[in-house]
């Protein structure tokens, strides 16, 4: 959990928002995408 939310304040994301997208429930935007990709 500690190392998805540094991932997650890294890339300007909660660590909520981030599970929501890894389960296909968000809707990220294509600049998070990006950020996630990078």
């Amino acid at each position: 959990m500690l190392i998805s939310l540094k991932f997650a304040q890294s890339i300007g994301i909660s660590q909520g928002y981030l599970s929501e997208i890894e389960m296909g429930n968000g809707n990220p935007s294509a600049e998070t995408l990006i950020s996630i990709r990078a």
